[in-house]
């Protein structure tokens, strides 16, 4: 009973402070003086200014990894899903392995997790090279480049290319072959503000992030492929492209590397043998869990 009051008196003093202080009246001087209720902006109002695109290059990449953060991950795949977003079809594919170059073995968990065996990595070129390849790929497709005639950027759930690649190359001192490494269309972005035109609520800022799974469940789709190959992660997340684009979406160039948020604080190692549960649970190898 007694907000209601508190609140009347907390106004007066604010009034009586702006007064105090010549802040202007008006109702820009109010919502500067926080006396006045200020007008709902509608958060979409900035990914409206982001650059649309006409065609998408999803990527999820797998990394060398243990059980816990902290770990000096490197790309060990590099998988590319094209996504014609007029035309709202996959259109093409590229996937490469790396060979890690700082620790060049790999570790049982992520061989485990990720499926991909010492031996395949072995033989792949680094990513330098994979770099190199994924560039000439694009600009065959004349998505990139002098030639490019369609608005091309990669699209990822979120992590791939700051936490993973971007981190690498510095660590590294590798040159990325062109600008369009830097920044993408944040699927699981899109996906929120799509839920939250539909809920007219935005989602929380302390909010869990949305995931692939998250995303699968709430259009009734389910995983196809191996969970943690690259390659069917990519393909997953382009089918939850295409039906973003088909709930009339239009895919957007939401995040860059200055945008993108710090990675998470490192942990201490488990001791003892991996539990299956976190086995099954872990995205150390390709961000937070799908």
């Amino acid at each position: 009973k007694d907000r209601p009051q508190a609140a009347e008196a907390m106004r007066a003093m604010r009034l009586v402070a702006a007064m105090a202080t010549s802040v202007a009246l008006t109702p820009e001087g109010l919502r500067a003086a926080k006396l006045g209720h200020r007008p709902k902006v509608r958060e979409s109002v900035e990914s409206e200014t982001r650059r649309a695109v006409d065609v998408i290059g999803v990527i999820d990449f797998e990394c060398t990894c243990e059980d816990y953060w902290g770990y000096g991950h490197e790309v060990i795949e590099f998988p590319v899903v094209v996504v014609d977003c007029r035309r709202r079809k996959i259109v093409g594919e590229f996937q490469s392995y790396v060979r890690p170059t700082e620790n060049a073995t790999l570790s049982e968990f992520c061989t485990r997790l990720t499926g991909i065996e010492q031996a395949t990595v072995d033989a792949a070129p680094p990513l330098a090279e994979v770099l190199d390849g994924v560039d000439a790929f694009l600009r065959a497709r004349r998505l990139i480049g002098d030639e490019a005639n369609v608005s091309f950027a990669l699209a990822t759930d979120g992590w791939d290319l700051h936490h993973f690649l971007d981190t690498e190359c510095k660590r590294k001192r590798l040159d990325k072959p062109g600008p369009y490494l830097d920044e993408w269309v944040d699927l699981t972005k899109a996906f929120d503000d799509r839920l939250s035109q539909i809920k007219r609520k935005r989602k929380p800022a302390y909010a869990r992030r949305t995931t692939m799974t998250k995303m699968l469940r709430h259009y009734g789709m389910t995983f196809q492929g191996r969970k943690h190959s690259g390659i069917d992660d990519a393909r997953n997340l382009a089918s939850l492209a295409l039906r973003l684009l088909r709930d009339g979406v239009v895919l957007r160039v939401n995040d860059c590397v200055a945008d993108a948020p710090p990675a998470p604080a490192p942990r201490r190692a488990r001791r003892g043998p991996l539990r299956p549960a976190a086995l099954a649970n872990n995205a150390s190898a390709h961000g937070p869990p799908h």
